[in-house]
């Protein structure tokens, strides 16, 4: 067990050519047996840490170490000169939702990829900011592996996001060489941050009659428009009912623009039909923002159903006879 005051700076140098210093030294284990030495070359040269001659280090009972001759590191450290500075390339600012359209409130998880391994003391949430319109918070930053970090980041206002390292900031590699951020280091990628919920108005959902009455199984095609584009795969015959009293049949639904829908109906008994989005339905936009179905969106139009046994055939007049084939 060494004595804590025998040992300083002072009791270690370099056998090698490079100059160096002393970062800090530390006692590893309650035993004070193992020391870590933190050593800093600032030039090229070669680096063998040794104790040398004539050092005092002495044990907690007084006992002095064998410093006669130099004790020195069975290794040799080549140290070469870094004078090139990081870099970072905007393609190398990349998001994990593909460039996707996102609700605010969403994370996004960024890997920041350097051209070389980067001191990750210097590397934080300060660093970043977004060069979009949306306003963010930053959370975790981590070092993924030599020059990769990840940053997590949020977006909670409607408008754009484009991350990037900040104008001005300082991230330095392990030679303290610094990433040049005279100008910010924008992704090349833009994401649309949409905060507001897509909304479709009850004159919004319109029947190709016009109003009025139909005959029982007749088609009724119905234009659905919404307030924005919507996610075509959210929207299904499942979304769809009838809030009238006639018993119906959904077909066919299909996006024939962004945002509008052609839905078929067939009514199979009489009554009334009021084509609606059901209440509970899920119908997002393509940001991933819901619809409020709380409540069922239902047609301002009702159609009245009636029966094919009801329908009439005018009076026949008379009658013409063609050969076949005229």
């Amino acid at each position: 067990d060494m004595a804590v005051g025998s040992i300083t700076s002072a009791d270690f140098n370099n056998a090698g050519t490079a100059t160096i210093s002393l970062s800090s030294i530390s006692n590893n284990t309650p035993t004070g047996i193992v020391w870590t030495v933190v050593v800093q070359p600032s030039t090229t040269g070669s680096l063998q840490l040794q104790i040398p001659s004539g050092a005092s280090l002495t044990d907690v009972s007084g006992n002095a170490l064998d410093t006669a001759s130099a004790i020195t590191d069975d290794t040799t450290i080549t140290v070469t000169a870094d004078v090139t500075d990081p870099t970072l390339a905007p393609t190398d600012i990349v998001d994990n939702r593909s460039g996707a359209p996102i609700p605010a409130g969403d994370l996004v998880t960024y890997t920041v990829t350097f051209s070389e391994d980067i001191d990750d003391a210097t590397v934080t949430s300060a660093d970043f900011s977004n060069g979009g319109s949306s306003a963010i918070t930053i959370g975790t930053i981590t070092a993924t592996s030599p020059g990769v970090f990840t940053v997590q980041v949020t977006p909670t206002t409607d408008g754009t996001l484009q991350f990037q390292v900040s104008a001005g900031v300082t991230i330095d590699d392990l030679s303290v060489n610094s990433l040049d951020t005279t100008s910010a280091i924008a992704d090349n990628t833009t994401i649309t941050v949409d905060a507001v919920d897509p909304t479709l108005a009850s004159n919004d959902i319109v029947d190709h009659k016009g109003g009025g009455s139909i005959n029982q199984y007749a088609l009724v095609e119905y234009t659905v428009t919404f307030s924005e584009d919507i996610d075509d795969t959210t929207v299904t015959t499942a979304d769809f009912s009838n809030g009238g009293t006639a018993a119906t049949t959904i077909g066919t639904v299909t996006e024939t623009s962004a945002g509008v829908f052609a839905v078929h109906v067939h009514p199979t008994s009489t009554g009334t039909l009021h084509l609606q989005v059901s209440s509970g339905a899920v119908i997002e936009d393509i940001a991933g923002n819901t619809l409020d179905t709380s409540s069922a969106v239902q047609d301002d139009t009702a159609l009245s159903v009636n029966s094919v046994a009801d329908m009439t055939l005018a009076p026949i007049t008379g009658t013409t006879a063609h050969e076949v084939g005229q």
